[in-house]
């Protein structure tokens, strides 16, 4: 697996702006997608601009779901965007089934309420609360679209359903915690003068 982030600097002009409903959707998108291309491009050993082009980049990296692109349906993809930056991971070996990411500003605060709808009983880190946050939002990216192969079947995958155990990751339903499912990482770093929390995770097929 491999993922690259991507902070907008500057503005990015009317012109592109004109494609979405706001400034911020703007920001968002372009920025997710900007690193999209360079794991693409990288992954794959393509040589995709990076500069941003619509309405032809809509079609080129147009979403089958939120984990699978239309035109590179062999490639595992999961994006994430806070503000101004974005950031996209992607796999594609045939061991690898699931991936996710997701980034947090470091100063961000999490509600208690938010707090009791995400930790259970089982949850064991030494990371804090939004560190865990972020690495369930992660899991829970790269477990929902193959979920039924985990025999959660139809019902709503929530993130009180995954426990953080240290690097790795597992279901917890109706009080029981199933071994471990897949692998976690998170690590704090630098970019556009911010402190960004990335978490990233990975599930690999059980044979």
């Amino acid at each position: 697996m491999i993922y690259k982030i991507h902070a907008i600097n500057s503005e990015i002009g009317p012109a592109l702006i004109s494609h979405f409903k706001t400034e911020h959707l703007a920001n968002s998108w372009i920025a997710s997608r900007i690193a999209l291309k360079k794991c693409l491009s990288e992954y794959l050993g393509l040589q995709l601009e990076l500069d941003i082009k619509l309405p032809d980049d809509f079609e080129l990296l147009s979403l089958a779901n939120y984990s699978k692109l239309i035109n590179f349906p062999a490639v595992n993809i999961s994006i994430s965007h806070t503000k101004n930056i974005g950031a996209a991971c992607c796999n594609g070996s045939a061991r690898h089934i699931g991936v996710g990411i997701d980034i947090e500003l470091a100063q961000r605060k999490i509600s208690s309420g938010i707090e009791r709808k995400a930790i259970n009983p089982a949850d064991n880190s030494s990371a804090n609360l939004l560190e865990i946050w972020s690495m369930k939002e992660a899991a829970f990216k790269a477990l929902d679209p193959i979920k039924e192969q985990f025999g959660i079947g139809d019902r709503q995958l929530v993130l009180q359903d995954i426990s953080i155990l240290d690097k790795k990751f597992a279901l917890y339903t109706d009080g029981q915690i199933s071994d471990a499912i897949g692998e976690l990482n998170y690590q704090q770093i630098e970019t556009a003068g911010q402190t960004l929390i990335v978490a990233t995770a990975q599930i690999t097929r059980r044979d």
